[in-house]
């Protein structure tokens, strides 16, 4: 135990540890709040709504605090992390329209106000379109470089920013075009399966970029 904690810590970098956590903080999210709530709703952020929403509001304040503090190797990574973690926490105190499959306590949850129901469509829009961008940052870093993952790693952050840019674009497309009402995609649960789909890609991607296993490799030979 002693010569565990004397290990020197030195050679796991911070920016790393960023990512892992923000990556974490993403695969929980969809998780605890159905599991605390007991049961799917028509969206993550309808959770607001529900004995989850601490967890909501939390989950999304604590991306939003390690991306602001985030700043990539350019300054414009910076300065787009520091507008998605503005993002992350104005879509978490701007609660969204009251869901019609929530009856209990209706009468007293239904007191959301507009203008907070227009600003987190545009919060939550712009944060994960940043977010996007930002694995895109990922994917052109790894192809230019030469260790022996960066082609994988590469090819991750590929797939995970074209699962995050179908999730985002699906719940609209199937409303506008589709021959279905709001009320019908919000019954088959659309947007939170949307939602879910691109916060586990978002996840798996800054999980990826933290390289947790090279940390793993590292901790264990010293």
């Amino acid at each position: 135990m002693k010569n565990w904690l004397k290990k020197e810590t030195h050679e796991i970098h911070n920016y790393e540890s960023q990512r892992f956590i923000i990556g974490l903080t993403a695969f929980l999210l969809p998780l605890l709040v159905t599991l605390i709530y007991g049961r799917i709703i028509s969206s993550i952020s309808a959770y607001y709504f529900t004995i989850s929403r601490n967890i909501f509001v939390g989950l999304l304040s604590v991306t939003g605090f390690f991306l602001f503090f985030y700043n990539g190797r350019y300054y414009y990574e910076a300065l787009i992390s520091k507008l998605a973690a503005l993002c992350a926490v104005g879509t978490a105190l701007s609660p969204t329209g009251f869901p019609s499959d929530i009856t209990k306590n209706a009468d007293c949850l239904k007191a959301t106000i507009k203008e907070a129901e227009i600003l987190h469509y545009i919060f939550s829009i712009t944060l994960f379109a940043m977010l996007i961008f930002l694995c895109l940052c990922f994917a052109r870093r790894a192809r230019i470089k030469t260790d022996k993952y960066s082609n994988q790693r590469r090819t991750i952050y590929l797939i995970c920013s074209g699962i995050m840019t179908v999730s985002l674009l699906t719940y609209p497309i199937g409303w506008l075009i589709l021959p279905f009402s709001q009320e019908q995609l919000n019954q088959i649960h659309l947007l939170f399966f949307c939602e879910s789909a691109a916060l586990i890609s978002f996840g798996t991607a800054w999980f990826t970029a933290g390289k947790p296993l090279q940390h793993w490799k590292i901790f264990r030979n010293n």
